[in-house]
């Protein structure tokens, strides 16, 4: 058996200062302009939005979620400016279904052809890129939602159609409407 330091940790495992290896200095590379979307930058945890919260802490969930959204290249979702591409709108109550299939959610799949705007007919290579990088967007806005609200308010949202129909949700019930 391995003597054991005071820490319970066997004296075999410890590792001096002198036993690491040494890796050559690299001369320091400028500064990005920009963060690069694979950033691993910490950023603060999040706030979390409780069923009993209260309008102040309400202001702190969207703030943070906001600015997240921002950094990542997500938040035209919530805005609206980043909407589903090719995707037509439901033009009556029946139709409903059809354009926005209940057994799915926005960004799990590209529109069916019954549901494409008349310009997305013939379904090209550029359209498909196009709406996949839509889609990452989308699933990032909808995980950031999800995972920053409590269970209560979770079983609430999950079935909504998209991000932006979460948010407008949880705003009206949470942020005292539309601002």
């Amino acid at each position: 058996m391995p003597p054991r330091t005071l820490s319970g940790i066997p004296a075999t495992v410890i590792i001096t200062k002198a036993e690491l290896p040494t890796t050559p200095t690299k001369p320091a590379a400028a500064p990005a302009a920009a963060h690069p979307a694979s950033c691993t930058c910490p950023l603060p945890p999040l706030p979390r939005l409780a069923y009993t919260s209260t309008r102040r802490e309400y202001d702190a969930w969207e703030q943070g979620v906001t600015g997240y959204l921002l950094f990542i290249g997500a938040r035209g979702i919530l805005s609206g400016r980043l909407r589903e591409p090719y995707r037509r709108g439901a033009t009556r109550t029946a139709d409903h279904d059809t354009v926005y299939p209940p057994d799915e959610a926005a960004g799990d799949a590209a529109p069916r052809p019954e549901a494409r705007t008349q310009a997305a007919l013939v379904w090209t290579a550029g359209m498909q890129a196009e709406w996949e990088a839509w889609a990452e967007r989308e699933s990032k806005a909808r995980a950031v939602i999800l995972l920053t609200v409590d269970l209560a308010i979770w079983k609430q949202v999950k079935d909504c159609w998209c991000a932006r129909d979460m948010w407008y949700y949880i705003r009206g019930r949470y942020g005292g409407g539309d601002r």
